[in-house]
């Protein structure tokens, strides 16, 4: 269960200064913000990366929110109660968050500064942390990540299954290093709904809902405020949250139209991992047609230079356009229009 007090968390600090005071030097920030980087990879002495100690960042942040209403602290708030908590931390980290953007915008923090013409950049790329495909270098607090982990249904008797188990069921997602053999295939996962209560799944599915209502309301309020061209799309969090929602609604004995483990169109494990299926409706989507191909040219042509370019391409998704200029210097970009161009055209021109 979740122990956030949303509405204590969003009462104004002071009448004089509803959204208290700027932080980002106070001693207890500092080490809340320190406890969420974890500790990175070390390749020279072989030292894997260890993940943040979310309990201790879930705690400092219940205690700065007290103090000041600081959207890089609601972004941990949500990210440490969603591994802590589950989906009832994850509904109540998204409606702080949803809360702070909705009354407290003019003062929030980070200022917006009146010399730099009120640019919102930096509240936006706070926000756009939330969006950033899974493995990508923007992704530093792993959210998307970390909501496919979350279980959508546990038994007592068959364990838990979220939504990446259903992934990598249907070959949209490789299995994590060493996990190939204990992840369940689609009989497996269907027997676990099967032995949930339909209550404890509908339970489920209405706290998915209400994270859905969140992001959507959190996205609508961002653009409101800094209009479309400088907003940032949701889609890879919303379609996370709705592809986990249809993967409970079509198991669930009631649902109308369909029987459980029926192919509805949404993701039916029944055949899967044949075929990429439907249209790309988002940058998550194009991230897992990209992993298919890598996957099977490293299978079926090891030696093609097709899986050095997607892998190329993959680096790209996500990033703005500064970024990518960066990387790619004029003498790339001509060749790869060079490689790109068919060779009649090449031939032509």
């Amino acid at each position: 269960m979740s122990e956030i007090d949303v509405a204590r968390l969003l009462e104004p600090v002071s009448a004089e200064q509803p959204a208290g005071d700027d932080l980002r030097y106070d001693q207890r920030y500092m080490e809340v913000m320190r406890a969420a980087e974890g500790t990175p990879e070390d390749p020279f002495s072989n030292t894997p990366a260890v993940d943040p100690d979310w309990r201790t960042v879930r705690d400092g942040t219940l205690e700065l929110l007290i103090r000041t209403k600081d959207l890089r602290v609601a972004l941990l708030l949500a990210a440490s109660e969603l591994r802590m908590s589950g989906y009832p931390g994850l509904v109540g980290g998204l409606a702080v968050l949803r809360g702070l953007v909705e009354r407290y915008w003019d003062v929030l923090y980070p200022q917006l500064d009146p010399d730099d013409g009120y640019d919102p950049t930096e509240r936006v790329n706070i926000l756009a942390s939330l969006l950033a495909p899974p493995g990508t270098m923007g992704d530093s607090i792993r959210f998307i990540e970390g909501v496919r982990d979350l279980p959508l249904a546990e038994s007592r008797m068959l364990g838990r299954v979220g939504y990446r188990e259903i992934l990598v069921a249907m070959g949209e997602l490789p299995p994590r290093e060493g996990e190939g053999a204990h992840n369940p295939d689609a009989s497996a996962i269907d027997a676990v709904f099967r032995d949930v209560e339909p209550d404890a799944l509908l339970l489920r599915l209405q706290e998915i809902d209400a994270c859905i209502d969140h992001v959507k309301a959190i996205e609508a309020i961002l653009t409101d405020k800094v209009g479309h061209g400088r907003s940032v799309d949701f889609s890879p969090l919303r379609n996370c949250l709705s592809e986990s929602a249809k993967q409970i609604r079509k198991r669930l004995p009631s649902a109308p139209g369909t029987e459980p483990g029926e192919d509805d169109g949404s993701g039916s494990l029944q055949g899967a991992g044949q075929r990429i299926a439907g249209e790309v409706g988002s940058r998550d989507d194009v991230l897992l047609a990209f992993g298919k191909i890598v996957r099977y040219y490293d299978r079926v042509e090891p030696s093609s230079p097709v899986t050095l370019f997607m892998k190329c391409a993959e680096q790209m998704v996500g990033k703005s356009f500064a970024d990518i200029v960066r990387v790619l210097t004029p003498d790339a970009v001509a060749m790869l229009v060079t490689i790109s161009t068919p060779p009649d055209q090449n031939a032509s021109s």
